[in-house]
């Protein structure tokens, strides 16, 4: 029992007291009674060896309890605002003129009673009930959300084929008028021509003085030229129905599971650990993998740690080449493009990579589990802080420790907190790989971006949309025959509709004549970029999506996470891993520092400026931009894609960047950038100081 005496008193008069231990408790309480200062409503604590005596004085009446030192006080004196409702509830003013001991016998009961239940029970503790209550309809809401997601991707999927069905109506309507008046012009043709030949002997007749009703000679029907319309007609027909919606099929891939032999946390094992990281996506077995590999007792909790993760990665060669995982790329494109208009196309020369998913987790996996890294399948549900450590509960009901909770579970989760608003903008973009019948593009060239909007001549809606929050396409050609497509909104605030994106997407491939056979693949991709960081320090740590790094100005993380998770690793080895063993906050401290740096946090408000600016410009500003963008030294391009520039550098970057561009984007840039520029000033200032 954490709670061991309680008395309530008026000054030094005990009026009821119950004691779960035998000693000199109330002769010490009566000492500490007495020596109270006078003061009005009020509490106080004192240390008496391994006990902490608490004190709730209100109305005019002394509460005190005697805890364990290690029971902390928020118990404690929730005990006391309990005992003080309840005896003042009973007796109301009589307590102030009864002689000692007058509640004794009947409210010794009620003190000893609620000391077990408050001793024992969770729920006494009102932060944790209510950060439980908090915690469980924070799941409940997010599961809700999920399956609202869900029904709106097949309510967005039903209008899709509604609208389609739509235009076929419309189309039939229109091809069943040609068809009408085709068939009406005929028979006219033919009755004119029938009329013409009956009459044409009577009128020879009547001119040479002979009359045949029959005459001998053939008529000739001019069914060429009858044949000949019909014919032309034909493949208009077939154009029409040519390229199907694509969305009307559906991806014949199912979820994979990798075949591999992982170390599992058994729960009969001591269930503590130095590092537990939540989540096996890129960032999470990176940074296991380089923890693990400086001796740091590591565990990985993820519900599926087999699964293949769902998105594609592409990143440029050179960043995978500086990490010794070039051998994880299963495409390589020696160029890649960017078709800024119809008449303008950008050719890069800096090669760009498909990430295979399979080989970098399996290698990931293999480090990890030569490193001893243990795993265990299954949710977590709640995180919970002592002074120097942490705890998760799981969905199977088991509970796990550790010296530092990492966070790496993706951009919805709950365990990070943040300071201000969280005003991100958003990428969003749907895609898929597919078999197609032939593609109009080189396969030597990866397409980084595809801004031409040919493809909505004739969607007038569509067109006047894109021409204020374009979208690109994004293509990776592996053969004439086979081809990952991506139609990406590249940031906007509130995100793009994600039908919309379809609908545009629709529209490109039957303008760029790619007829799709089958989807190997598809995903819905949303990214949340820019906005604030997370609150720094904090107990949870982050790597991923959840700690800021994705680039603001790009979407790009992948490459950027692997680079970053040694330099974590390193710092948490430095506190875990020395013999002093920092923990508690200044762990929190330094590994969060580590992450982001004064330099580092410097960048990225630049590069949320550029995603402020890209926010305000419509199709023909962000065609102007990029045009002038990828007119920069590569050393420019090539740093700010894969931010490696310093904060001196980018304002260089930026001095050049408005000397590239044309009149028009130069005015965009003078009349839409001051307030982001002076926010972001006003941002750099703060963090500096």
């Amino acid at each position: 029992m954490a709670i061991l005496y309680a008395v309530v008193a008026r000054g030094t008069v005990v009026l009821a007291e119950f004691s779960a231990v035998t000693g000199n408790t109330g002769a010490v309480a009566r000492r500490i009674l007495e020596k109270l200062p006078d003061e009005a409503d009020s509490r106080l604590c004192f240390s008496q060896d391994r006990y902490i005596f608490h004190i709730l004085r209100s109305d005019g009446l002394n509460f005190l309890c005697m805890a364990n030192d290690t029971f902390g006080r928020r118990i404690p004196f929730s005990y006391l605002e309990d005992i003080h409702m309840r005896f003042m509830k009973n007796y109301g003013r009589v307590a102030h003129y009864v002689p000692a001991y007058a509640m004794n016998d009947e409210f010794s009961r009620v003190l000893h009673q609620q000391m077990e239940f408050f001793s024992s029970n969770p729920s006494a503790d009102t932060l944790n009930r209510v950060r439980g209550e908090v915690g469980e309809l924070r799941t409940i809401m997010v599961e809700n959300i999920e399956k609202i997601l869900e029904r709106g991707d097949r309510i967005e999927l039903l209008v899709d084929k509604t609208a389609t069905m739509q235009d076929g109506a419309f189309h039939f309507k229109k091809q069943s008028k040609h068809l009408r008046r085709a068939l009406w012009m005929k028979n006219a043709k033919l009755l004119i021509q029938l009329m013409g030949t009956l009459v044409r002997p009577f009128l020879s007749a009547f001119s040479t003085g002979k009359v045949q009703l029959f005459p001998s000679s053939t008529a000739s029907f001019p069914s060429a030229k009858l044949h000949s319309r019909k014919s032309k007609k034909t493949p208009n027909r077939i154009k029409s129905s040519k390229f199907g919606n694509f969305l009307d099929l559906k991806p014949e891939s199912k979820p994979e599971c990798l075949d591999f032999d992982l170390s599992w946390f058994n729960p009969s094992d001591r269930p503590c650990f130095d590092v537990i990281i939540i989540g096996t996506g890129p960032g999470g077995l990176r940074l296991a993998e380089q923890v693990s590999r400086r001796g740091i007792k590591v565990c990985c909790v993820d519900p599926s740690p087999l699964s293949v993760w769902p998105n594609n990665y592409g990143v440029w060669v050179d960043e995978f080449e500086s990490l010794g995982l070039v051998d994880c790329l299963d495409k390589i494109w020696p160029m890649t493009c960017v078709f800024i208009d119809d008449s303008k196309t950008k050719y890069l020369d800096r090669p760009y990579g498909r990430v295979s998913r399979k080989k970098l987790k399996t290698k990931l996996l293999e480090n990890c589990v030569s490193n001893s890294v243990k795993f265990h399948k299954a949710k977590v549900w709640k995180v919970k802080h002592e002074e120097f450590e942490s705890a998760i509960e799981c969905d199977d009901g088991s509970e796990l420790k550790a010296s530092l909770i990492v966070d790496a579970s993706g951009f919805a989760s709950s365990f990070i907190e943040y300071d201000k608003p969280r005003n991100h903008g958003y990428q969003i973009a749907h895609g898929i790989l597919a078999e197609v019948d032939n593609h109009p593009f080189d396969l030597d060239k990866m397409i980084l971006m595809d801004w031409r909007d040919s493809h909505l001549g004739n969607e007038p809606y569509l067109r006047a949309n894109n021409s204020k929050i374009p979208t690109f396409l994004y293509a990776m050609p592996f053969d004439s025959n086979l081809i990952f497509l991506e139609e990406t909104s590249l940031v906007s605030r509130p995100a793009l509709s994600y039908m919309e994106i379809k609908k545009r997407m629709v529209a490109r491939l039957r303008h760029l004549g790619i007829r799709v056979k089958r989807v190997i693949e598809d995903e819905k991709c949303l990214i949340p970029m820019g906005g604030p960081l997370p609150r720094i320090p904090q107990n949870v740590m982050a790597i991923g999506g959840t700690s800021g790094v994705v680039h603001p100005s790009t979407g790009y993380m992948v490459a950027r996470t692997m680079a970053l998770a040694p330099v974590v690793a390193e710092v948490i080895a430095e506190c875990l891993g020395s013999t002093r063993m920092i923990r508690g906050r200044p762990l929190y401290h330094k590994v969060w520092n580590g992450l982001w740096p004064i330099e580092r946090r410097f960048t990225r408000e630049f590069c949320s400026f550029g995603m402020e600016t890209l926010l305000k410009l419509d199709l023909r500003g962000s065609r102007g931009f990029f045009q002038a963008f990828f007119d920069l030294d590569p050393y420019y391009w090539h740093g700010y894609l894969s931010s490696r520039l310093s904060f001196s550098e980018l304002f260089c970057l930026s001095v050049s960047l408005f000397g590239h561009a044309s009149n028009p984007s130069k005015f965009d840039i003078v009349s839409k950038c001051p307030v982001p520029l002076a926010r972001m000033l006003g941002n750099v200032a703060l963090e500096a100081i």
